[in-house]
């Protein structure tokens, strides 16, 4: 019986990391409040993080790979920064970042998978805003990469030969063996390395070519034309062909249609979600205030009966023990009656939200009906008018309309 044997030890991945130059965060998880679907928005989790051509500073429009690509969607990534110690010989192309315009930041993994192993039925979690660079979701690596494990050294010295033994009587002469090279980290590279390294294992997830195929009619029109803008698949396609040296269907890719979103909309959208955001922050720092004031007040109270000379050891503990009980209970009234104004704070944030958007989205849809109506009938005005004019002026008076 007993515990079951350990299993192969798991490589030291870093070290490879190291040496690309570049730093990835293995306990953290990026996310992002930008979400430009108004399907699946409230839906999909935050951590499902969204890059976007059309979003400046989100996909670099230099970069082959990332060319002519609407968007991607990273789930759970984590975030590529490059170090700033990094070999002098490496250069390295963003392609993809979260969209600048929302908020973002990071949470510890624990927080999403620690409870179960379905992160998308988790609660709610409250994400403090990150300020600063954003990280990169992918990066293209290219120069000279350092060794990132001991590797013999061309420029070392070749060292010297061990002197041989001499042989034994009757025996004959072992030769010496020959002297091993001189082994370390950071030796250059040969040749030039080409790497394309992405923050998400599963960015190329079976889901994303799934989507081309809607079995069992998943999802419904509106869903499937916004999820079919989403360039997973091309994006690996890309990196294979752009490592492989291939460039024949990187610019054959680049030819397909590209969503037009109405930018107002978008603007009001994010200019909206800045408000929820901060209308959030701002009640959970109430609620966070709040709680350590009337935790303080139970502890001081506790700490008060403690220190009472009047009552002997055992009369002290109990009392505490007594008030403990009672101030625990207040402490958790006012505890729940907080988080329900924070929810309630909440929800009066996503209502007003909603309703900005929708009111925006009804002037939108009547200016879509009226004004090429107003056009067609202005154009109807004035072809009658110039009908009419024309009749009085070369038509005669016998033959004209009201003398029929």
């Amino acid at each position: 019986f007993g515990a079951p044997p350990d299993g192969p030890q798991k490589g030291d991945i870093q070290p490879l990391f190291d040496a690309l130059g570049i730093d990835l965060t293995f306990d953290r998880v990026l996310w992002s409040g930008y979400n430009p679907s108004h399907e699946f928005r409230g839906v999909m989790p935050e951590a499902l993080v969204w890059a976007r051509a059309d979003q400046t500073g989100s996909m670099n429009p230099e970069a082959e790979i990332a060319q002519g690509l609407p968007a991607l969607l990273m789930l759970f990534p984590g975030g590529i920064t490059v170090a700033d110690d990094k070999a002098p010989g490496l250069n390295h192309t963003w392609l993809a970042k979260p969209v600048p315009r929302g908020k973002w930041g990071t949470d510890s993994w624990d927080d999403h998978f620690g409870r179960n192993n379905n992160p998308f039925q988790q609660p709610q979690l409250y994400k403090r805003s990150s300020s600063g660079e954003l990280p990169l979701l992918a990066v293209q690596i290219t120069g000279k990469m350092p060794s990132a494990y001991p590797k013999p050294d061309p420029n070392a010295p070749p060292p010297a030969a061990p002197p041989a033994e001499p042989p034994k009587e009757g025996e004959a002469a072992t030769p010496a063996e020959p002297p091993k090279p001189a082994e370390k980290t950071g030796v250059a590279s040969a040749k030039d390395i080409h790497v394309v390294v992405v923050a998400d294992v599963d960015f190329a997830h079976d889901m994303f070519f799934q989507f081309y195929r809607n079995a069992g009619k998943q999802y419904n029109q509106a869903q499937l034309r916004f999820l079919l803008d989403l360039r997973n698949v091309q994006f690996v396609a890309n990196a294979v062909d752009a490592l492989a040296g291939d460039q024949d269907l990187l610019a054959l890719r680049r030819q397909q249609a590209r969503p037009r979103p109405l930018k107002k909309l978008e603007d009001l959208r994010l200019a909206t979600d800045q408000q929820r955001r901060t209308a959030e922050e701002g009640a959970v720092e109430e609620f966070e205030s709040a709680k350590a004031k009337a935790q303080g007040d139970f502890e001081d109270k506790v700490a008060k009966i403690r220190t009472r000379e009047d009552l002997d050891e055992g009369a002290r503990e109990q009392l505490a023990e007594q008030v403990r009980q009672v101030e625990q209970r207040k402490l958790e009234l006012v505890v729940d009656g907080l988080m329900q104004k924070q929810e309630s704070s909440n929800n009066e944030a996503r209502i007003k939200q909603r309703r900005i958007i929708g009111h925006e989205r009804i002037t939108v849809r009547w200016l879509v009906i009226l004004v090429p109506s107003l056009i067609l009938m202005t154009l109807v005005a004035f072809v009658f008018v110039q009908r009419l004019a024309r009749e009085r002026s070369h038509i005669p008076a016998a033959r004209k309309r009201s003398h029929a």
